[in-house]
């Protein structure tokens, strides 16, 4: 029954990938992807804060990414404590 949730934060990143500043005003919105049982769903969201529901009983993970105004992504996964790697569910 999917009647679980998950709540997914994450730090606003303050460097690019190659070590460049960002500034928060640079940051246009975050790509944050679920995947579970060989599925992956993508959000795209404002905030450094996403809810699932109505989740199934299982293993989750999640990746996310920053988009600035120009459209480069930022992988937060590649930064400790950014994200959520691994999420049991329980009963």
């Amino acid at each position: 029954e999917g009647d679980k949730t998950a709540t997914v934060s994450w730090s606003a990143p303050t460097a690019r990938e190659n070590g460049a500043v960002l500034n928060a005003d640079e940051i246009d919105h975050y790509l944050v992807a679920a995947l579970h049982n060989n599925v992956t769903t993508i959000k795209k969201v404002i905030k450094t804060t996403v809810i699932y529901e109505n989740l199934t009983v299982g293993e989750y993970v999640f990746k996310v990414a920053a988009v600035d105004k120009n459209g480069a992504m930022i992988d937060l996964t590649l930064n400790a404590g950014a994200y959520c790697d691994r999420l049991q569910k329980h009963s």
